[in-house]
């Protein structure tokens, strides 16, 4: 890269950061979220140390991802009828009381897992309106052309707290013990409470609210079904959602039973894909060009990445595998949702962005069940494999279609 095009990347890396409204709320998002996943690395922990089960795992993920898939899209129906900035201020101030709760649960002489799993409930249910009100909320904030950045910086540093704030998790759970996890995170949504209420209401774009009655989330389904490049980014976030970034269930059978590693093997590839989602969400932060060339490209990438992991004859080549899987599906995740913030308007955005949420993460139970069932059929290589299959099937008929539509659009 020339001195010319890396200052212009430095430059386009954090453009958006001029408007005071996301450098605030930025700031305080990152240190709220570094606490809520030093509280879900504890979590995690607490209820294996109460069961010694690993399905007790997996009803927690249930508990926390289920809300989204059912509820997402009125979630986000919600967001387009209220003030988001309000809406916004509800969301954490409940989440600081589910937070507050769960403190309690732990300080308690017995824990109670049926406790631990209800206020999980409560957080899933909480994040079913939260989740797509706060990819709407960087939209309000937001230019056109400030959005791109804004969309890709949040996203970067989503990927930092995701890594760093398990591994402080895990210091403190050693050193002081897993009560301060959650004390932590419990004070931690002063700072995004305070960021929000600093906001400069006349900077934010004017709301444009959704009209009230029935109807209004199938209204949202034929909007999307309607427009070709809507339903057909939808469509790839779920794919990549389900058959790709199930990669957690993936992992720690890949590490020890395919690579013969330990503990301390299934770190290092969490890591190296953290590694490469920060890296992947900076090049999107600082990247130019059309937004679904950089996605169809991030789709290749990810079957390459997914196809060697399943064929991988050494560490080293499945962390390689596993790095570019990082940087790639982050990638997706980035130009996806930035290109559909872009394509709505501003009275869908918010049922839009649900069905993004409902896509990419309320599919999360689903990818994680399917690969679970093929690690028990023959093992995490064919896990991998199916799903660079799927994507690569998916990816090829989204581009032909793309193709087709651009082609027809030319001829009118």
């Amino acid at each position: 890269m020339s001195v010319s095009g890396l200052e212009g990347f430095r430059t386009r890396l954090a453009s958006s950061l001029e408007n005071s409204n996301i450098r605030r709320y930025l700031i305080g998002v990152t240190l709220s979220h570094l606490g809520l996943w030093m509280e879900t690395t504890a979590v995690l922990w607490l209820l294996l140390e109460l069961t010694g089960s690993g399905t007790a795992l997996g009803i927690h993920s249930v508990v926390r991802f289920g809300p989204i898939f059912v509820f997402g899209a009125y979630g986000g129906l919600l967001t387009d009828r209220i003030e988001r900035l309000k809406l916004l201020k509800i969301t954490q101030s409940l989440h600081a009381v589910t937070a507050a709760v769960l403190l309690a649960i732990v300080l308690a002489p017995n824990p109670s897992v049926i406790a631990i799993y209800a206020t999980g409930l409560v957080q899933g249910l909480i994040n079913a309106v939260d989740n797509p009100l706060r990819r709407g909320f960087v939209r309000d904030m937001s230019s056109d052309e400030e959005l791109p950045n804004a969309v890709a910086l949040n996203s970067t540093l989503a990927t930092v707290n995701r890594t760093l704030g398990p591994a402080l998790g895990g210091i403190l759970i050693a050193s002081v013990g897993i009560v301060w996890c959650f004390a932590i995170n419990t004070v931690s949504y002063a700072a995004l409470l305070i960021a929000l209420s600093s906001i400069d209401r006349n900077r934010l774009r004017p709301p444009t609210f959704a009209p009230s009655g029935r109807g209004q989330v199938r209204a949202a389904l034929r909007y999307a079904s309607r427009d070709d490049q809507i339903w057909r980014t939808l469509a790839v976030a779920a794919v990549v959602g389900t058959f790709a970034w199930n990669y957690g269930v993936l992992i720690p059978v890949y590490a020890t039973a395919t690579m013969n590693g330990d503990a301390t093997l299934y770190g290092l590839m969490l890591s190296t894909v953290g590694a490469g989602s920060f890296v992947g969400a900076l090049v999107m932060a600082g990247g130019s060009g059309a937004l679904e060339k950089r996605m169809f490209a991030a789709l290749l990438a990810i079957v390459g990445s997914l196809g060697l992991a399943a064929v991988a004859p050494s560490v080293i080549v499945a962390c390689l595998a596993l790095f570019v899987l990082g940087g790639s599906g982050t990638a997706v995740l980035i130009t996806s949702q930035t290109h559909l913030q872009l394509r709505v308007n501003d009275q869908m955005s918010g049922r839009i962005m649900a069905l993004f949420s409902v896509a990419f993460l309320g599919s999360k139970p689903l990818g994680g069940a399917f690969g679970g069932w093929l690690i028990d059929v023959s093992g995490p290589r064919l896990a991998f494999g199916a799903g660079a299959l799927v994507v690569g099937a998916v990816g090829s008929w989204a581009s032909i279609h793309r193709y087709r539509s651009r082609k027809s659009y030319a001829r009118t």
